[in-house]
């Protein structure tokens, strides 16, 4: 019992989803377990390598990580990310990648506005430098996002 337990929990553990769906996938991994050990029992009296069996026809644990966090929504997993408490540096990385989408915005809006009023060409050194803000910021949060779910895969 203790070890697919544990298995399951080794399987769920790293998965970027709230504590209440990590709790019932493990729960149903090891029903899954269970039966497949119930199953294996009902074949032969060989207990000692039963528990083997059991891991080797349940699967690689890799894969169905990946099939587990493919069944978890996108929103979930960005959501995940913010709100899990891991490594303070990823999150404020990504806070910072937000404010500075959001501080690159407000140079680039206000100096579009000011171009279309005065019927000018949108350049200038306000556009470029909040455009690059942007970028950057956007490539910030994105890599945060992008490692996170790397990792758990």
């Amino acid at each position: 019992m203790e070890m697919f337990t544990c298995h399951a929990r080794e399987i769920v553990k790293p998965l970027a989803a709230r504590e209440s769906r990590k709790r019932a996938m493990e729960a149903e991994l090891v029903a899954h377990l269970w039966a497949i050990w119930e199953e294996e029992a009902e074949k032969g009296p060989q207990r000692g390598a039963l528990d083997g069996q059991v891991l080797r026809r349940f699967g690689d644990a890799g894969a169905l990580r990946r099939e587990l966090q493919a069944s978890v929504g996108w929103w979930e997993r960005i959501v995940f990310v913010f709100l899990v408490k891991e490594k303070e540096m990823r999150r404020l990385l990504g806070l910072v990648g937000i404010l500075a989408v959001l501080f690159g915005m407000a140079l680039v809006l206000p100096a579009m506005a000011q171009f279309n009023m005065a019927g000018l060409a949108f350049s200038g050194v306000a556009m470029m430098v909040g455009t690059a803000v942007v970028v950057v910021g956007l490539g910030m949060v994105a890599f945060g996002v992008l490692k996170r779910s790397v990792r758990t895969a």
